[in-house]
């Protein structure tokens, strides 16, 4: 009976073998399949994205500036800080996202990488963009906080035209002060 056991054992490891080797085989196929699927996104359908943000950028861009350049929105102060960031995200997206659907697609590339000087240029705007356009939507921010305070309050003086320059000059300022880390600590080349 024992012999009979261990018989009927063995005769069943050849089919767990061909049914693991199956298994292995299947699951082989199923990643390269998967793995040309992502092959195919990438080179394909993805090169794609930065021009699809490009037009809609673009759209956004033209809808920002016929809503807040209205006669009866000029002078408010907000409008003003988010028409600048506005500018600076289209500015963004033609310098940072555009040229890189062009190399991606075309190969045409912009001689960024032709001297370490041009590179951390580059570095700079890909940070400084950004970062000058969050800071505006910061001033926005700020903006219909300080005209929530009180009459006689300092803070309620930044809303203000005429401070609006100056407010514009030192976003600019600080958004150029706190991208310097870019080009000081990377490199493309």
């Amino acid at each position: 009976m024992y012999t009979e056991q261990v018989s009927l054992f063995y005769k069943h490891i050849p089919k767990m073998i061909d049914n693991n080797i199956t298994t292995t085989v299947d699951l082989i196929q199923t990643s390269k399949s998967l793995s040309d699927d992502l092959n195919f996104i990438s080179e394909n359908i993805l090169i794609y994205l930065p021009l699809v943000f490009f037009i809609f950028g673009l759209i956004g861009f033209i809808g920002n500036v016929f809503t807040y350049l209205q006669p009866q929105l000029r002078s408010n102060t907000c409008c003003i800080y988010s028409l600048c960031g506005s500018f600076i995200d289209i500015i963004n997206l033609c310098i940072n996202s555009f040229p890189t659907f062009l190399a991606a697609k075309y190969g045409i590339t912009i001689p960024w990488f032709t001297s370490s000087g041009l590179c951390k240029f580059n570095i700079f705007i890909l940070v400084f963009l950004p970062h000058l356009s969050l800071n505006f939507l910061c001033m926005a921010i700020i903006d219909r906080f300080a005209i929530t305070c009180d009459h006689t309050s300092s803070i309620r003086r930044i809303t203000q035209l005429r401070i609006v320059p100056w407010m514009i000059g030192l976003t600019v300022l600080t958004s150029c002060l706190f991208s310097l880390y870019g080009p000081v600590n990377y490199d493309l080349i």
